[in-house]
């Protein structure tokens, strides 16, 4: 069960002797960095509790199967999404014998009226009923849903079976750039899949690696050459969200600059919540390379 899904072994094991027994919780939800193949693996587990064999949910055309996420660009889960998906789950099964799954994916985004609608029915769940949330780290989960629900962690593979696997699906890909990319994001295959097809990315994750370079030599110039090569608002938000990436990848690391290396991600963070608060870009910018190179 699950052999499709590298890395998490504990994890795979525990869900299949739920699944088997038939003690799987009514609600759970499973916490992941981006790329580390969250949803992926919700969806498998939503497959295997509706017995379906023929990939109906992981093209989401199971009748049983309704998933749900944010939308426009706030990401917010609408009340009005959450209860169309309830009505759904009060329906009748039309496939198994009683089971239906709600999927709510980035269920950070819930906000407080889509999050009440959930939790009525998440406490009193009609019989067959399992919900599946997902959420890129579990304290983004409101209180009051977290504790209505079993929490599981989904892990980044280490760099070496993640360049592994980089390497065998994209044809092409020399073993030197897997290993490279798997470093830079941790380990996590979806977004060194992303970086390695993707050629917009791709340019996002070299501009990533300059500004790493130009932070950690404090060079103010190299900084905003490196954030300047951004053609829009959205290329410089993905250029900041990668160099975090690498830069907690530093952390780990080098534990002797530690201290350095926390200073620069919170630079780099508060550069990115101006970004996407719509802060003049250039001036954000500006603002990171002043912080950083008079350190």
């Amino acid at each position: 069960m699950f052999e499709e899904f590298l890395g998490n072994d504990e994890l795979k094991e525990e869900i299949s002797a739920l699944l088997e027994s038939d003690s799987f919780p009514h609600a759970v939800f499973f916490s992941g960095e981006e790329g580390t193949g969250c949803d992926f693996f919700a969806r498998l587990v939503a497959a295997e509790y509706l017995r379906d064999h023929s990939s109906l949910v992981m093209r989401n055309v199971h009748p049983d199967f309704v998933s749900v996420q944010g939308s426009g660009s706030s990401g917010q889960v609408s009340v009005s999404d959450v209860r169309e998906a309830l009505y759904e789950m009060n329906k009748a099964a039309v496939m198994t014998d009683g089971r239906r799954v709600l999927h709510i994916r980035q269920a950070e985004n819930l906000n407080a009226y889509s999050a009440n609608a959930l939790l009525k029915m998440m406490e009193e769940p009609p019989e067959g009923v399992v919900f599946i949330l997902t959420v890129r780290r579990q304290d983004d989960l409101m209180p009051t849903i977290r504790s209505r629900a079993v929490g599981y962690r989904i892990r980044q593979l280490d760099a070496g079976p993640c360049a592994d696997e980089a390497v065998k699906r994209i044809p092409g890909l020399g073993r030197e750039k897997a290993e490279s990319l798997s470093e830079l994001f941790g380990g996590r295959l979806g977004l060194v899949l992303r970086a390695a097809e993707d050629q917009k990315y791709s340019f996002c994750v070299l501009s990533a690696e300059k500004l790493i370079d130009a932070v950690f030599g404090r060079s103010r110039y190299g900084i905003m050459a490196a954030l300047a090569a951004a053609e829009n608002r959205d290329q410089l938000s993905l250029i900041l969200r990668i160099a975090l990436s690498g830069i907690a990848r530093k952390v780990e690391k080098d534990p002797e600059n530690a201290d350095f290396s926390g200073y620069v991600y919170e630079c780099i963070m508060d550069a990115l919540e101006q970004t996407d608060a719509f802060v003049n870009a250039k001036t954000a910018a500006a603002v990171l390379a002043a912080r950083v190179a008079e350190r």
